[in-house]
């Protein structure tokens, strides 16, 4: 963080709150955004946004303004909205319609995939693997 100018994080929801054990520690919330200017190094910064809570350690420098994106996958998926477990009649039902949405490439919010090595397809059933995906959600 920059001692002489006035830092931005960009947080991935809405800010509603900023706390610091650090009095000099100088932080304003305005909508996604958290202003920060820091006198002593190194300095605590808690940042309430959304349903997320973030710690930050922040170290000073005599860098110009630094401006930070907080990109947080686990605060898209957190709500449940459109966890198709929680939405359907019973966990057997879920899970088929999670297969059903993983086979259209439709996974819920916060799921993130990657393609398997051919190394680690299964060998079960005989059947040839064309092409193997791993997705791992937040549930």
């Amino acid at each position: 963080m920059s001692l002489r100018d006035i830092n931005v994080i960009e947080m991935p929801d809405e800010v509603t709150s900023v706390s610091s054990s650090k009095p000099d520690l100088e932080a304003k919330a305005q909508g996604r955004y958290v202003m920060v200017r820091i006198r002593t190094s190194p300095a605590d910064l808690v940042v309430m946004a959304g349903r997320q809570a973030y710690l930050f350690e922040l170290v000073a420098s005599e860098e110009s303004t630094q401006r930070i994106t907080v990109e947080d996958y686990r605060a898209e998926g957190a709500t449940g909205e459109d966890d198709p477990i929680r939405m359907a009649t019973d966990y057997v039902d879920g899970l088929v319609e999670l297969m059903r949405r993983a086979a259209l490439e439709d996974l819920p919010r916060g799921c993130r995939s990657s393609p398997i090595d051919p190394e680690r397809y299964p060998r079960w059933m005989e059947l040839e693997v064309v092409q193997g995906i791993e997705s791992r959600c937040p549930r």
